[in-house]
């Protein structure tokens, strides 16, 4: 990948040297680039984006604009991605099928900042496609104006789908640079075909790893459970119990927790998780016999009453046997969506 004066170039040919960008971790910044000067971080473990996965590219860039309107040379055809600023301030993303620079319609002043947001995915067998979006940064408590944020949509200029290393050229500072790359084993995309794995997810899966579920995220526990404590945005471990049923009023208490394999390996010691945090969906199956129809119910938390920690669910008339379950990736529901109590 590359910026250009300030430019990033997401590059595949291999870069030597020290510094790396880890996967879900965001870069210990900011990038500086002054005069003719180039900066180039490898991608640790080079990894290579499959059918399915969703690449989620993040930084904050600071331009200092150019004089001459950058050229579209043969390092920007040998990226990835490649972003840059005209004299005018307007930020340009190179697009392999046109072999040209492409306006993002966004304007950044000298000297001025914005929020760079790539998504990307497999474009056809050796190729990524891309949509960038360019916001203004935000305010402390302030949202920001739907309406100042660009969109664009690019094709990548190289070949090959193996990410090696950024470049960053010309004048002007990255902060803030995270590269999100999920495994497939802990984010699957949606059942749908041809789909992706969800950007949001893959967002909420990197501040996962990096806050809540950081020891879990580097432990040596199995893909399944890594995945479950995603699902339950939870710290170690996790669990969903049923812990009440009130037959009179056709509803069921359900409560998450989790242990610290670690520390606790027996489990004895549970902390709570708060269900309307979670990453996941949480849906009740039921059925009305041991070998009778199941019906899956979605339930919506974040209307959870008491302290929190705890969702009373509805039941569907008639139920008898009910699982409460946290997926990512959560089977289709085969009733109206629930609501929590």
């Amino acid at each position: 990948m590359k910026f250009l004066p300030l430019s990033l170039l997401f590059v595949a040919a291999g870069v030597a040297v020290a510094a790396e960008v880890i996967p879900n971790k965001p870069y210990d910044g900011p990038i500086k680039c002054e005069g003719s000067e180039t900066t180039s971080l490898t991608i640790s473990g080079s990894p290579s984006i499959q059918e399915g996965t969703t690449l989620l590219l993040t930084a904050q860039m600071t331009f200092t604009l150019p004089t001459e309107k950058p050229a579209y040379d043969d390092e920007v055809r040998a990226s990835k991605l490649a972003i840059t600023a005209d004299p005018d301030g307007t930020i340009q993303v190179a697009d392999g099928t046109k072999s040209a620079w492409v306006s993002s319609g966004y304007t950044v002043a000298d000297g001025g900042s914005v929020m760079m947001r790539a998504e990307g995915k497999l474009y056809s067998k050796n190729k990524l496609a891309f949509k960038v979006t360019f916001s203004p940064i935000a305010a402390a408590n302030s949202a920001v104006d739907p309406a100042a944020v660009k969109t664009v949509e690019v094709v990548s200029p190289a070949s090959e789908t193996t990410l090696s290393g950024f470049t960053f050229t010309g004048e002007g500072e990255t902060a803030a640079l995270t590269l999100g790359l999920v495994d497939m084993a802990i984010l699957p995309p949606p059942a749908a075909e041809g789909s992706t794995q969800d950007p949001a997810l893959v967002e909420k899966y990197i501040a996962w790893a990096n806050e809540t579920g950081s020891a879990v995220a580097d432990s040596n526990l199995d893909e399944a459970t890594k995945q479950n404590a995603f699902a339950m945005n939870a710290g170690g471990k996790p669990s969903l119990t049923i812990t009440a049923i009130d037959p009179t009023a056709g509803t069921i208490t359900v409560k998450g927790s989790y242990t610290d394999p670690k520390t606790d390996p027996e489990g004895t010691s549970k902390t709570p998780v708060d269900l309307k945090t979670i990453n996941g969906v949480l849906t009740i199956a039921s059925r009305e016999s041991l070998g009778g129809a199941e019906t899956i119910q979605t339930v919506n938390v974040t209307t959870a009453v008491s302290d929190g920690k705890a969702v009373v669910v509805p039941l569907p008339e008639g139920a008898r046997f009910v699982k409460a379950a946290v997926s990512v990736n959560p089977p289709a529901a085969t009733a109206d969506e629930g609501n929590a109590e």
